[in-house]
């Protein structure tokens, strides 16, 4: 019940930030963490429709707890945890840097808003 009742409102924030994913795989496991008949531990790996991928995560047993958004995107990466949005923004389209830069995985400059 952890989907149900923990984190719902997670969930639609997912899906109305990213859609709905065309790929889903899960692994829920039921009373991992507590003496319960419904899973309190769940991991899924998301495929969508433009090639983006996404992990969500939730757990009965996280103490003290995490609310973590992250969304990266080519121009830099988006954070939202403890009351505080983080965006890092790229110098360049990372998939452009990825195929083009010779020193491997050397990345862009970046900057903190």
């Amino acid at each position: 019940m952890v989907l149900l009742n923990q984190c719902p409102h997670q969930i639609d924030l997912l899906q109305w930030l990213c859609g709905m994913p065309v790929k889903v795989r899960a692994f829920c496991h039921e009373a991992k963490w507590h003496n319960i008949e419904v899973e309190d531990d769940v991991t899924a790996y998301m495929e969508f429709e433009n090639g983006a991928t996404g992990v969500f995560v939730t757990t009965t047993a996280d103490a003290p707890g995490t609310n973590r958004l992250e969304l990266t995107f080519e121009m830099g990466k988006i954070v939202c945890e403890e009351g505080k949005l983080i965006f890092d923004k790229l110098s360049t389209n990372i998939s452009e840097y990825c195929m083009t830069e010779k020193e491997g995985f050397k990345k862009p400059d970046c900057t903190r808003i």
